[in-house]
């Protein structure tokens, strides 16, 4: 599935404003959590962490959905970086830390979330030149199940998340988790 032969894989996951029933239009979410992880894919092993808040420009006030949802409080986006300052923080850091050909994340609503919040800012994407890899639909593929959300592939495993659903660095730690407790998924990961 990766476009070359790589020692590591980047996965990411993030967190976005949002509402009930969609309040919020999908054009007017915003990146509140950035998180990372790279994975050694030989020895399946997380090998460095990425994490940061953003603090939200066009709805600045977090609905009580997104809290419960999230775990991300008020007072944690009103401390955070904007937008360009998280996303620059991130971009150093992959630059210090990931040599690789592609990122991947659970679905590609991350993929589309960075773009368009990248786009509203006329920012750099930092994943711009890398692969986009939809572990959601790997996974599906490697265990010849129907394609699931993250909680669901544990639970098809017998297995339980650790952290909690919904923060972007624990999302990422699981979804990291899950190419050890998966051998199909990690050899299917490395074609």
């Amino acid at each position: 599935m990766l476009p070359q032969h790589m020692p590591q894989l980047l996965v990411v996951d993030l967190e976005a404003t949002c509402d009930a029933d969609q309040r919020i239009a999908r054009a007017a979410m915003e990146i509140i959590e950035i998180g990372a992880v790279r994975v050694d894919l030989d020895s399946l092993e997380i090998v460095d962490r990425f994490q940061s808040h953003v603090r939200p420009a066009i709805n600045p006030r977090l609905t009580a959905f997104c809290t419960g949802l999230t775990g991300i409080t008020q007072e944690q986006v009103d401390a955070a970086p904007w937008f360009a300052e998280a996303c620059a923080g991130y971009a150093a850091w992959l630059a210090a830390s990931f040599d690789g050909p592609a990122w991947a994340s659970w679905g590609n609503y991350d993929k589309g979330q960075f773009e368009q919040d990248c786009g509203r800012l006329a920012l750099a994407d930092p994943h711009a030149g890398l692969s986009h890899l939809n572990l959601k639909t790997v996974f599906a593929k490697a265990l010849d199940i129907r394609s699931c959300g993250l909680a669901a592939a544990f639970r098809h495993l017998g297995q339980e998340m650790v952290g909690r659903h919904h923060c972007g660095l624990d999302d990422a730690v699981n979804i990291a988790r899950l190419l050890a407790l998966a051998p199909a998924f990690a050899a299917e990961v490395r074609r």
